[in-house]
């Protein structure tokens, strides 16, 4: 097994084009809620490790995030770090009682 200590340093620039996931569909659908508002945002793993998370971005399929994260890596089994792309769920709804 190789193994890497340092520093890693990681951009995120952007995505394009995202759809909502079935989690959001699926929700999107409650009564009332009259549309489901996504909040993109980039979480950063290393080794199944959460090491930094960019600011969400509002309403939008292509969020320019521009931002930059350093870390120290000490004995690390994953060089590649794992991004998963996450919304923050917003229902706005209307209901009458």
């Amino acid at each position: 097994m190789v193994y890497f200590t340092g520093k890693l340093k990681i951009a995120v620039v952007g995505a394009e084009n995202l759809r909502p996931t079935n989690y959001a569909t699926r929700h999107s659908s409650l009564v009332g809620a009259t549309k489901a508002n996504l909040d993109p945002y980039v979480a950063l793993d290393i080794d199944q490790l959460h090491f930094a998370k960019t600011k969400p971005k509002t309403k939008t399929i292509n969020p320019d995030y521009n931002e930059e994260f350093e870390t120290d890596v000490h004995n690390g089994q994953v060089t590649t770090p794992t991004l998963h792309l996450h919304s923050q769920l917003h229902l706005q709804c209307s209901l009458s009682l």
